[in-house]
């Protein structure tokens, strides 16, 4: 564990210089970071992934939701900062499907994320997590899912996604 304390040290270092350096540029100013660092490092925790599963998901979970402050700063342009968060919810994924996270609070994480990220972030969810999730998971998101104020943007594809893993959930 002492690996990845190490590994979430470097993660936010590098994240909190990505922060000043995007607070540090004037209103107008382009901001086109560089996440070679970033990129870098989210590939070494996709490595601890089958010895510490469940540590991992909670570091991309952090990561996740990092990125996603640095993509809303409204200088931020190019890819880099997007490839990165794509990245963390790979290593996301691989790590849920390596561990045990509980399917409810997963249910919760990714309704959340959906609903909540102008990113897009978990918007594909159920259907990627469907194995995950179980009925108990996605009966959850299904319930949060209805909860949900009525039409926030790109609700109908969260449908679409659920519908698709219960198919994938019924087939198994």
């Amino acid at each position: 564990m002492q690996d990845m304390a190490g590994l979430r040290a470097e993660l936010d270092e590098v994240l909190d210089e990505l922060e000043d350096e995007a607070s540090s540029l004037g209103l107008y100013d382009e901001w086109y970071p560089d996440g070679e660092a970033l990129d870098e490092l989210l590939d070494e925790a996709a490595e601890f992934v089958p010895d510490a599963p469940d540590a991992v998901r909670e570091l991309a979970d952090h990561v996740i939701t990092r990125t996603e402050r640095l993509l809303n700063c409204e200088n931020c342009y190019g890819e880099a900062i997007t490839e990165a968060l794509e990245k963390a919810q790979d290593v996301h994924l691989a790590a849920c499907e390596a561990g045990t996270p509980g399917p409810e609070a997963l249910a919760q994480r990714l309704a959340a994320g959906a609903l909540e990220s102008g990113w897009g972030v978990f918007r594909d969810g159920p259907a990627k997590y469907a194995r995950v999730l179980g009925a108990a998971g996605l009966a959850r998101y299904c319930e949060l899912l209805t909860n949900a104020p009525a039409r926030q943007h790109g609700q109908d594809a969260l449908w679409t996604s659920l519908r698709r893993a219960e198919e994938v959930h019924a087939a198994d």
